[in-house]
């Protein structure tokens, strides 16, 4: 993936970042130097032991360096099938739903569902109301989606079908197109783009794992 290497840092989590509830029994990380301890169960039989509630695990994404500058990337992997999690991407009226910027308020026209070339306009927010329009410029069926407005930034959404039948969702906010690309930078929004579609990709894993 553009020479990426598999194991980058991760996003932080903080208060706004959704979690997701497992009951899963821990283990250790390799190298660990923890011992065996009373939440391991019984080493004798392998009986694990009871937990009187589900742990709470925080969710992230991961951001992926590009080398490239202007552009910021972050990756997940959801437990879900590559066509449901895009069923939800190319429904402009569920993006308010996985939105990790808090800009996005509702879609207000557009069809119900995406594909190439088609126009849908968004209200938004930010510190004062807006709307803007967003153009599909690339679409490929259950793998590829894309869109970008005025400003010509572009948002991206590339899914890969995992072995296991989960899905790597990568997205990619590039602001090399922008019109205004050096108020871009001094206001931040590059770095804070990568921080926000981290943010979206684990709404988005939720959503989809949620779904039947």
């Amino acid at each position: 993936m553009d020479g990426v290497p598999d194991r980058t840092p991760a996003i932080p989590a903080d208060p706004g970042t959704p979690t997701v509830r497992s009951v899963e029994r821990p283990h250790h990380a390799v190298g660990s130097s923890r011992g065996p301890g009373p939440a391991d169960g019984d080493p004798r039989t392998g009986r694990a032991a009871p937990y009187a509630h589900a742990m709470e695990v925080p969710v992230r994404a991961e951001l992926v360096p590009t080398e490239v500058a202007d552009m910021v990337r972050a990756r997940i992997v959801i437990d879900a099938p590559p066509a449901r999690v895009f069923g939800i991407i190319a429904d402009p009226r569920r993006h308010p739903e996985f939105d990790g910027s808090g800009t996005v308020r509702r879609t207000v026209s557009g069809p119900d569902r995406l594909a190439l070339g088609a126009r849908f306009g968004v209200l938004m927010r930010m510190r004062v109301p807006y709307r803007v329009t967003n153009t599909v410029t690339e679409f490929e069926e259950g793998r590829r989606i894309a869109w970008r407005h005025l400003a010509r930034n572009v948002w991206r959404y590339e899914l890969a079908e995992l072995a296991d039948g989960r899905t790597e969702v990568t997205e990619t906010a590039d602001f090399r197109p922008a019109i205004h690309l050096p108020i871009i930078r001094a206001l931040g929004a590059v770095r804070g783009g990568q921080v926000a579609i981290a943010k979206s990709l684990v709404r988005l894993k939720r959503l989809a794992e949620s779904s039947t």
